[in-house]
């Protein structure tokens, strides 16, 4: 019964049977009638917030403990929060509906450590606000339980694990809080788990864990099942060295990795030239290939139906930035889809009107408005401005 009627507030049927075994093991007395239900509820719903009948039920659903917090405290809370956080009403919602537990600690103790943070990270406002560190950080009860001594003594321990100092540890820890929120110890084990897997130094796996931090905060099966695969794509002598060149690796999807680099030998092999670059390609640097877009590997198929992109190395086609990859196809008068701008035009001769064609100002190359990449597209808006002043 308790459950059909808090489906009636907008709650779906597994969140509705979870607040109504809440509000019967948690309060005292039970709470199991549609009527009883409603006079708590409207306890809640008359607090000075912004929070309305279903946003508290949500709330109640994430945080059960909150059900135990008096009104008036709850009250209390809020108003403090608010002056912490300095966010109107509609970001304040958006940060209760997804963390509600922050409702459970005093605000002023909140406001303290997000000042030691600031203090300590050294960020701009716009990079590390208030709102932004609450966010991130109130996911974790560990961190929100702990005083701001016991917070600057993890970032200090984290430091010292990474062999940084305490501002780029709490700059990581803001990435990636699980790090402020995993005890030391477990932070260590990690670490030697790191190298045990991947057969390497204390400073190497450092270096790795400084570029992504989010390693410390995988689980051990997790890593041991991805290393175990890359060492029978990369030889279980170089596993070291290709996460290394790409740490990324150890968060990305097996199955995807193989997948790109079965495109990638498969593109490769379009030119003799590419195939045999491919293959002496250091283990590092078919890491990093191996985490790009699948996009950025296709451009392979077009450079191969240039005779000037299909002399270009493999490793400048693969890194490239988008703008300097557009620069390549202007100056080889290729489309992003690879064919050329001559033959594009002599199938359009019959159907495209003469003044629809322009002389690109950069390659002098004849270009069909609307055609072509961005930078295309840019330069012809450009000659319209200066036909039309």
């Amino acid at each position: 019964m308790a459950a059909k009627h808090l489906q009636q507030k907008g709650l779906d049927e597994a969140d509705a049977l979870r607040l109504a075994a809440s509000l019967s093991e948690k309060l005292s007395p039970p709470l199991t009638e549609p009527a009883a239900i409603d006079d708590f509820l409207a306890k809640f719903v008359a607090l000075e917030t912004p929070l309305a009948e279903t946003d508290w039920c949500s709330c109640f659903v994430r945080c059960s403990e909150l059900l135990q917090v008096q009104p008036a405290t709850v009250q209390h809370h809020l108003d403090k929060l608010n002056n912490v956080m300095d966010v109107g009403d509609e970001q304040l919602v958006a940060t209760l509906l997804k963390t509600p537990s922050l409702l459970l600690h005093d605000p002023q103790d909140i406001g303290e450590k997000v000042a030691a943070l600031q203090a300590v990270m050294a960020l701009s406002e716009e990079e590390a606000s208030a709102q932004l560190i609450i966010e991130r950080f109130s996911r974790y009860p560990a961190i929100l339980a702990r005083s701001v001594d016991a917070l600057e003594g993890q970032l200090s321990d984290l430091a010292e694990l990474l062999g940084a100092d305490i501002q780029r540890a709490a700059r990581l820890a803001f990435k990636v809080p699980a790090l402020a929120a995993a005890s030391i110890e477990e932070l260590q084990e990690h670490m030697g788990l790191l190298e045990r897997l991947l057969g390497i130094e204390r400073d190497a796996a450092r270096a790795l864990v400084l570029r992504q931090p989010s390693l410390l905060a995988r689980t051990t099966d997790g890593l041991a099942g991805k290393v175990d695969a890359y060492a029978e794509l990369f030889g279980h002598d170089s596993v070291g060295k290709a996460v290394a060149g790409a740490p990324q690796l150890l968060t990305m999807k097996v199955d995807a990795v193989r997948a790109r680099h079965e495109l990638l030998t498969s593109l490769a092999a379009l030119q003799p030239t590419w195939a045999s670059q491919l293959a002496e390609a250091s283990k590092e640097t078919l890491a990093v290939w191996l985490c790009s877009s699948e996009k950025k590997l296709r451009r392979l198929e077009v450079a191969d139906q240039s005779q000037r992109l299909s002399r270009l190395p493999l490793f400048r086609l693969l890194s490239h930035s988008e703008g300097r990859w557009a620069d390549e196809l202007a100056r080889a008068g290729v489309a992003a889809d690879g064919s050329r701008v001559g033959e594009l035009k002599g199938q359009h001769a019959l159907t495209t009107p003469a003044h629809a064609w322009h002389h690109c100002p950069c390659c002098r190359v004849l270009v069909l408005e609307g055609r072509w990449c961005w930078q295309w597209q840019v330069w012809v808006q450009m000659l319209r401005v200066e036909r039309s002043t």
